[in-house]
């Protein structure tokens, strides 16, 4: 047999070297065939030992356990490595689905670029022992081999033949999905066994001779690297054969068969060598209930038996994708060090996939922040998978709860017959309990009515109220919970008490069961005595649930209350028996047999236990605060209410539209608007109106619409429309008012709010104003200046509450989507209820406080324990993962209350010590100075007063009770949104930002300078402070000094010393360093060395040492930015490297950064790269890249100019943009796309960065504006101006 020899200077190891220099596999030596040309194979060897191929494709990869391998070596290894790796992940993007390697010679060249990979590795780690490999190195060493020195030859020698393999009677389908080398090995199998079949007339006999050695390698070479075959018979391979092909074939002789089976001639063999070697391997020893941690663990798992093991079929899943799961193992170990979500193992089948995907769930949270999207889609792939399995094997139709003892902690538990609800159903229940809001007070209505009479009347509209709301509650259930009618257990006792009480009554059958003997009902209700008067029971069950709302003894009350209606029926049954007919007395025990049924479902014992009172009069300690982790929100969203869309700025404004919108809007910003008073001079009213009108006509037809401006037109259409006369009998008072210095605070908070950030700003200066023009002006300026700010806050987003729209006693939202406002309906559905309780503990005057202030406690404990699940069913939200904000006065109230043992005790004892001071004479002058005044007394009102009610008490209270009287009444008290924070989450005032970049004042006044005065003015500003600091409240402007002038030379050498630091990075625009690779290692040296460096100086040259630091510190410490930089980093670096990118970025580097004209050079050259440089690179990266890249050059410029503009790119009309932050459909979440306001003023937007406390949990970079009008930033200075 001949063979096409390999010419090379040295054969590879395991091979065997002709005299004529060629290469043959060793174990061909001596096989009684001459391969060699010269036949030097076959002849006697003395002294030379060759190894078998079999032996070598099946070698051991792991010579030694990893104790024994030295980290240097390792390292060594892992570096040796790249080049395979790399050549790997060439090989992975390869389609060999369409393609076959034995007939393209595109991938057959490819393949050969590996051949001496593996000897260059192996020179390169030397005689290393105890180190693992990379799994890719392992396999490649495998199949290199058998790829290039059996497998290329042939197919280059015998071209024709294995191009037959494209014959549509060989089976291409049956191929190994693991990896793409599995893939390769077993098309090679499946087509060399057809080749031997079909013998084509292409195939000469030295090819068909070749054919068989290959099949039999490959059979090896999918034992040794783990490959997972297709399922198929093991025994025969079935070919469809034309009827017209004659076969060479023996077993071809019979023409009238259309299909041919080849046994194999080893069938038993074959399955009994399968069995061994599944029994062969070692026992699987990690726990794959923990998800990520099985996925990093790939490799092991699949070469151990994991047959037997509960989670086998989620280890069939993932072995079939081993080498693709493989590649994200760094992923996987960030998720592992960060990841903390409850393990729970398993004993079946079902109990393993509900457990493997339950823990994948609640990881993916992590892997979000952590991983690659693609590694984030292969895990949503793999749950998709799980689920299917869970649903094909019927796992939640079949679950059920193992039998488990009682619990003997001396507490009363249900032993319910039915399953647990999922969390998902139980989140449902909790958003159906809404519909049941009302049904406490018509129960309360039994009290005073016959019981059996109202049942057995068919015109009751007591009965007929509680069921038509019971009704709703179980059209909810059915919609929302019990999608496939399986009923569950709920934890919540109030779910269950509402079936218990309510179902057998409300029944259809029920009613019309009793009212044939209404007339006996009527005569028992008029003869009724002590003995026979049955409801009067019942009066207990309004208290019973109200207690259950509070959270105390929960299962306990709800059997409590199932005897009571229980015994309600039996008393009835009594006198029933006495004065009615059989008949009746039959359908009542039909009933009460109804009812006493659920009970016992619902876990109830069928006789009360001897100590229940004694349970329900136990003190309620604090439960233990759940160790599961919390979770993305998987409560099932209430329908979407109908919110109209936000308005979105439009990104479409041409230069000239910019120029006609300065010119329309100069004469009205010529009033200086401002955000209380309309304009500066109020008394101008009637000309600004004017103006205003003036300005609408002039802008109608432009494209430039910016944020801003839709707000000011908003409070001018208001201010000179509706509201004018209004308007002009206040002005004169808000004016003043706008004088005070605490007002004047608020306008400066308000100042720094960028539109975006409308909502949240705009409620910071009502709160804040409010008050203080309620008191100077009336409440009539209070309204009309309340509604000024709604107009502003509701142009820009429509969704937006201000003030009185913020519902009293209510979780909301601020700035959310109709899709987190729905989720927020739906987790505080039952916090809700409570807060609208509260509400009414505030109706009635003082005096009606003081008598209620004891019904504040229990209300309030019952709110700490539904807070928990409230956080826990809305995390994602609280997480600050969107702009959206939770806002509860109520649960901010109860924050380190809620911690204590007992809540309702310590709020109790707390106001109760406040208003027992009401005694001490100037306790009581603080009550008549501020609540006595108040004309309706409610929360709403009250909290207007209560923070000077506080200081005026202060003293007197703290002497007496303590801190904490004052922080639970500051807390319910606060006119501000009250953010709910997650856990454990750090308290930052919302309106007090941790860290404070360039005052808006300072960006207004450097425009300003730049319109109205000259250069040599502006130099002598006094420089900027770099601590954060409250607005000036003068005229006085700030700009940053550059001492260019006075460092001298021994300043200018240490700072290109720090600057020598970048240089080995290659630092330079678009791409920022040049080996995109090594960001984290630029990272590490800008943080520990050259910022350092720079911050050191005694002398610095501004504005470029502050500007390159902040530019360095917005990628390399916001998460966000930096993954976004690595993910276009490597396509970004080579384009700088080609001829077109370095044509752009040339003349970048002839400007002199240090130089006094270096702000409006590097303006320029910013602006001449982004031009240059946009439409290639969209070209080779995707328009995503360029907004990055957009992003952080406008940061860039602006760090040195305040007033630059860069022009803003567009996308080309056949571009196409891939979102690289898409989420998995788990989540629920999509990501928020951000239009930015092309026409938003610089300052504005600057300043919405410097509002906002910066934290770890901040997940999208600052928006930087593109556009920034000198002349309106001048002109706009007193809309914003403290006065």
């Amino acid at each position: 047999m001949a063979t096409s020899a390999v010419q090379s200077a040295a054969c590879p190891p395991n091979t065997f070297t002709c005299a004529d220099g060629s290469c043959i596999p060793s174990d061909w030596k001596g096989d009684g065939e001459k391969d060699c040309e010269d036949g030097s194979d076959e002849e006697a060897v003395t002294g030379e030992t060759t190894t078998k191929f079999d032996e070598v494709v099946s070698a051991p990869t792991t010579p030694g356990s990893d104790e024994d391998c030295d980290w240097g070596m390792q390292q060594r290894i892992d570096n040796c490595s790249e080049p395979i790796v790399h050549f790997l992940s060439q090989i992975e993007r390869l389609n060999l689905k369409n393609m076959s390697f034995l007939t393209s010679s595109e991938i057959q060249s490819r393949f050969e670029a590996g051949c001496n990979l593996m000897t260059t590795y192996q020179e390169c780690v030397g005689n290393q022992k105890g180190c693992m490999p990379d799994e890719g190195v392992h396999s490649w060493g495998e199949v290199e081999v058998f790829m290039c020195q059996l497998v290329l030859p042939s197919v280059k020698e015998h071209a024709g033949c294995f191009k037959s393999s494209a014959d549509p009677r060989c089976d291409a389908s049956k191929t190994s999905s693991s990896s793409t080398l599995c893939g390769l090995v077993t098309s090679i199998q499946t087509a060399t066994s057809c080749l031997e079949t079909i013998r084509p007339e292409t195939c000469s006999s030295d090819a068909i001779e070749m054919l068989s050695p290959i099949r039999e390698e490959t059979e090896h070479i999918v034992s040794a690297i783990r490959c997972v075959t297709p399922e198929q018979h093991a025994s025969s391979t079935t070919l469809i054969v034309d009827e017209t092909t004659e076969s060479t074939s023996a077993s071809a002789e019979d023409d009238d068969d259309d299909v041919l089976t080849t046994n194999t001639s080893e069938e038993s063999t074959a399955t009994t060598a399968h069995d061994e070697e599944v029994e062969n391997k070692p026992a699987l020893n990690i726990n794959m209930a923990d998800a990520v941690n099985s996925l990093y663990y790939i490799y092991d798992i699949c070469s151990a038996n994991y047959s037997a093991d509960p989670f086998a079929a989620i280890a069939d899943k993932i072995c079939a994708k081993q080498d693709e799961i493989a590649k994200w193992s760094n992923c996987y170990q960030k998720t592992l060090e960060k990841e903390k979500c409850a393990i729970r193992n398993a004993t079946s089948k079902c109990e393993a996939l509900i457990s493997y995907n339950n823990n994948l769930d609640c990881a993916i949270v992590t892997m979000n922040d952590e991983c690659e999207v693609d590694a984030q889609n292969l895990v949503v792939e793999l749950q998709e998978e799980v689920n299917d399995l869970i649903i094909a094997g019927k796992c939640f139709e079949d679950k059920k709860e193992e039998e488990k003892e009682p619990v003997n902690d001396g507490d009363f538990h249900l032993q319910s017959t039915l399953p647990k609800c999922t969390e998902e159903q139980e989140n449902g229940a909790l958003g159906c309990l809404v519909e049941l809001v009302e049904i406490n007070k018509k129960l309360t209505a039994f009290a005073n009515l016959n019981f059996l009479l109202e049942i057995a009347s068919p015109n009751s509209t007591v009965v007929e109220g509680i069921c038509s709301l019971f009704a709703r509650y179980e059209q909810c259930l059915s919609a929302t919970v019990f999608k496939n009618s399986q009923r569950c257990s709920f934890a919540s006792p109030l779910n269950s008490l509402a079936r218990i009480g309510l179902a057998p009554i409300c029944s259809l059958d029920s009613r019309p069961l009793l009212s044939k003997h209404r007339d006996c009902f009527e005569k028992l209700a008029t003869e009724a005595d002590e003995d026979t008067n049955c409801q009067s029971s019942l009066s207990t069950l309004s208290n019973t649930v109200q207690m259950m709302l509070q959270g105390v003894h929960g299962e306990a009350l709800l059997c409590k209350s199932f005897y009571t209606i229980r015994d309600t029926f039996t008393c009835g049954e009594r006198a029933v028996k006495n004065k009615c007919e059989a008949d009746a007395l039959t359908d009542l025990l039909s009933l009460k047999t109804k009812m006493t049924s659920l009970g016992e479902e619902e876990g109830c014992p069928r006789d009360p236990p001897a100590n229940l009172d004694e349970i329900i009069s136990r003190p309620v300690a604090r439960p233990t605060p759940v160790t599961m982790p919390p979770r993305a929100p998987t409560a099932k969203p209430l329908p979407i209410p109908s919110a109209p869309t936000p308005p979105v700025a439009s990104s479409k404004c041409s230069i000239e539209d910019q120029k006609k919108f300065e010119e329309c809007v100069k004469p009205l910003t010529s009033f200086q608007p401002h955000p209380l008073s309309v304009i500066a001079i109020p008394r101008d009213i009637d000309q600004a109106c004017e103006a205003f009108h003036t300005f609408k006509a002039c802008s109608a037809e432009s494209n430039c619409h910016p944020l801003w401006a839709r707000g000011m037109s908003a409070m001018f259409e208001y201010a000179c429309n509706e509201a004018n006369e209004q308007f002009k009998k206040v002005r004169k008072c808000i004016r003043e008012t706008s004088m005070i210095e605490e007002v004047r605070s608020c306008v400066s908070d308000f100042s720094r709010g960028a539109p975006t950030a409308a909502c949240m700003s705009s409620n910071r200066l009502h709160s804040c104003a409010i008050p203080q023009i309620q008191g100077k002006c009336g409440q009539d300026a209070a309204d009309w200046v309340s509604n000024y700010i709604i107009r502003f806050a509701n142009a820009i987003d429509v969704r937006c509450k201000v003030g009185r729209q913020l519902p009293v006693g209510r979780v909301v939202g601020i700035g959310c989507s109709a899709e987190e406002e729905s989720i927020i309906e739906h987790c505080a559905a039952p916090l809700n209820d409570i807060g609208s309780r509260v509400e009414e503990l505030f109706a009635g005057g003082m005096q009606s406080l003081i008598k209620n202030i004891n019904s504040l406690a229990p209300v309030f404990a019952g709110a700490c324990n539904l807070t928990d699940e409230f956080k826990t069913c809305a995390h994602f939200l609280l997480e600050g993962r969107t702009s959206c904000v939770v806002s509860s006065c109520m649960v901010e109230a109860g924050r380190g209350i809620c911690q204590l043992s007992d809540p309702a005790k310590a709020i109790d004892d707390n106001l109760s010590c406040l208003f027992g001071q009401a005694q001490e004479p100037k306790f009581a002058q603080c009550i008549r100075s501020t609540i006595s005044t108040l004309k309706q007394f409610n929360l709403s009102t009250l909290r207007a007063v209560l923070p000077k009610f506080i200081d005026c008490t202060r003293d007197i209270v703290v002497a007496k009770c303590g801190e904490s009287p004052i922080k639970i009444m500051k807390a319910m008290s606060t006119p501000d949104i009250c953010p709910i924070r997650p856990h454990q989450a750090p308290i930052v005032p919302i309106n007090q930002p941790a860290r404070v970049t360039p005052t808006l004042e300072t960006v207004l006044s450097s425009s300003t300078m730049v319109s109205t005065s000259s250069e040599s003015d502006s130099e002598s500003a006094p420089e900027q402070e770099t601590e954060p600091t409250v607005p000036s409240t003068t005229e006085t402007t700030e700009s940053p000094s550059t001492p260019t002038d006075g460092c001298g030379e021994s300043g200018l050498v240490e700072y290109l010393q720090c600057e020598t630091h970048l240089d080995q990075f290659a630092f330079r625009p678009i791409s920022i360093i040049g080996d995109a690779s090594k960001w984290d290692q630029f990272c590490q040296m800008a943080n520990q060395t050259y910022i350092p460096c720079v911050e050191g100086l005694k002398c610095k040259y501004e504005p470029a040492a502050s500007a390159q630091i902040g530019l360095i510190d917005s990628i390399c410490n916001r998460k966000i930015t930096l993954k976004d930089q690595k993910q276009h980093g490597m396509c970004l670096s080579e384009y700088t490297k080609s001829d077109a990118g370095v044509a752009c970025i040339s003349d970048f580097g002839k400007i002199d950064q240090l130089d006094s004209s270096s702000p409006a050079q590097m303006c320029d050259g910013i602006n001449q790269v982004m031009r240059c440089s946009t439409s290639e690179i969209e070209k080779r990266c995707g328009f995503d890249a360029v907004l990055h890249v957009f992003s952080i050059h406008m940061h860039w410029a602006n760090l040195f100019n305040a007033s630059c503009i860069l022009e803003s790119p567009e996308p080309t009309k056949d571009s196409t943009s891939i979102d690289v932050n898409e989420v998995e459909p788990s989540r629920d979440q999509k990501p928020v796309v951000v239009t930015k306001d092309e026409t938003t003023p610089v300052s504005i937007t600057t300043a919405m960065n410097n509002d906002i406390t910066e934290s770890e949990t901040t997940q999208s970079p600052p928006v930087q504006s593109s556009v920034s009008f000198h002349i309106i930033l001048a002109a706009l200075i007193p809309f914003f101006a403290l006065f």
